[in-house]
């Protein structure tokens, strides 16, 4: 089954990470969704919970509950917003990260907007309008290392001669131009 151009994955029960059968149930989540053991390279390393911050420590935040999404973009958007060759981001329900240290300062785009420090300039999050969730940059978590991504969006504007997880699924910008509408499914944790 395929949910606004991403194949659907049941994220709960004991197929969790199993591509889902044609008849969508209410615990299945869309889009590169996997089971949160595959989102963890090393669930003994990763605390309970998930911390993070800016460069000069004026931005503090954590997570409640473990990412439903992880990977790699490479749309221009993403490259220009990090001045990067991609950006490695993981997914959060909304309600899931609290900031405790410090407001981020937004960038309000089209699409979206972009939270980041405004002392340092660090970039932290990245959200779109109207979605339920929250995307953090890999490189403001505490320990990067832990997680690891799952698929490599806006392969379009991919670099060449970038050679990262050639093995992970690859999707077009437009082959998820249903994110909007995908990303606001996130799954709910309790169901």
């Amino acid at each position: 089954m395929k949910y606004g151009g991403w194949p659907c994955l049941n994220t709960t029960g004991p197929s969790a990470g199993a591509l889902a059968s044609a008849d969508p149930q209410p615990h299945l989540a869309c889009g590169l969704m996997a089971s949160t053991e595959a989102l963890i390279k090393n669930e003994t390393k990763v605390a309970a919970t998930i911390a993070g911050g800016c460069l000069c420590g004026a931005i503090r935040y954590e997570a409640i509950r473990p990412p439903f999404r992880a990977g790699y973009c490479h749309c221009r958007q993403c490259q220009r917003a990090l001045g990067n060759l991609f950006g490695p981001s993981i997914m959060f329900r909304q309600e899931d990260i609290r900031f405790l240290k410090g407001n981020l300062k937004w960038w309000h785009g089209r699409l979206a907007n972009r939270g980041f420090c405004g002392d340092c300039g660090a970039p932290i999050a990245f959200k779109y309008h109207g979605a339920g969730h929250i995307t953090i940059w890999v490189g403001s978590l505490d320990e990067p290392e832990a997680f690891r991504p799952e698929a490599h969006w806006g392969v379009e504007s991919r670099l060449p001669w970038v050679d990262i997880h050639k093995d992970l699924p690859s999707y077009r910008t437009d082959e998820y131009l249903g994110f909007q509408e995908a990303n606001a499914r996130v799954p709910d944790p309790d169901n």
